[in-house]
């Protein structure tokens, strides 16, 4: 097999210079590992309560676009007919404060799969975390069925208000646009995962308790098992685990714990090496278009 590396489309990815002195990564063109970029001035995701709202869009594949609160609310009360203006106004109220915060932007609590996807993501950095982890955390296919069956049986459980809820909000849905997937590199978290997803999804309970923490455990445990993979070269195995141990929030940790010597003491390492494995793979992914290479990364 012959390996063809473009000079002119890493000039253009890298923005090197003509003189070859000037070397800027730009963006990922061909292949992309991680969502991070190397700047400490970039945003921070520390809740991935608007996350799962894309998260969730991508997996169905629907662009659901929901009404503001001043709208569904407008939309529900007209669709009130045997009610006095008092009992409209206070039934109102109600529906405002158990389906939506009190926060300035008025976001969907999530309170199920259903309102989970109206919750809207703004932020770039939130998207590109919605997208890597849809791209790395389960089969196309496999996570549709799951999140249309997980709404089908939420939809069937609620009472009359959310159903007439769900109806105001539904403001119109399309086809998402396909996204550019991030690269698979450990293969074992997509088999757990998806074991743990359909777990979760069987109740309503399990899903507004645990659905946004298992998002953000598979965050973690992906990218970390990625990094350790990558970082043992050629002796990495895309199908093993590596054992880390961490503490939890209200657990007191000193050096003698295992989750020191045997959680970020073994983690550190490799994720100072996490962008020389990203820009020196996407360096030997500068094929010309068409090329094989393209359909199956080197890696």
């Amino acid at each position: 097999m012959g390996f063809i590396l473009s000079p002119e489309m890493m000039k253009k990815t890298f923005s090197m210079g003509e003189d070859g002195d000037s070397f800027t990564h730009r963006s990922a063109q061909h292949i992309k590992l991680f969502p991070f970029t190397a700047n400490n001035n970039a945003t921070i995701v520390t809740s991935f309560s608007s996350v799962i709202g894309e998260w969730l869009r991508l997996c169905s594949n629907q662009n659901t676009v929901p009404e503001s609160m001043e709208s569904a609310l407008d939309k529900l009360a007209d669709a009130m007919d045997d009610i006095s203006t008092y009992e409209k106004s206070q039934l109102l109220q109600i529906t405002r404060n158990i389906y939506w915060s009190n926060d300035e932007k008025h976001s969907l609590r999530p309170k199920s799969v259903t309102s989970m996807r109206y919750i809207p993501c703004d932020d770039q950095t939130e998207l590109k975390t919605a997208q890597y982890l849809y791209s790395v955390l389960g089969e196309e296919q496999d996570l549709k069925s799951a999140i249309e069956k997980a709404v089908e049986h939420a939809t069937k459980e609620s009472n009359v208000l959310e159903k007439a809820l769900f109806e105001a909000l539904e403001a119109k849905s399309q086809p998402l646009p396909r996204i550019d997937p991030y690269y698979v590199v450990h293969l074992a978290p997509q088999k757990l995962f998806m074991q743990d997803l359909n777990f979760i999804l069987k109740t309503t309970a399990r899903t507004k308790e645990y659905l946004v923490d298992l998002l953000e455990f598979y965050y973690f445990f992906y990218t970390s098992q990625t990094c350790l993979a990558l970082s043992r070269f050629e002796h990495g195995d895309r199908e093993q685990i590596v054992p880390l141990y961490f503490s939890l929030d209200w657990e007191k940790t000193n050096k003698a714990r295992e989750c020191y010597q045997s959680g970020w003491l073994r983690l550190l390492p490799a994720i100072k090496q996490l962008f020389y494995h990203a820009i020196t793979l996407e360096i030997l992914n500068q094929n010309p278009t068409g090329a094989q290479f393209e359909q199956h990364p080197i890696c």
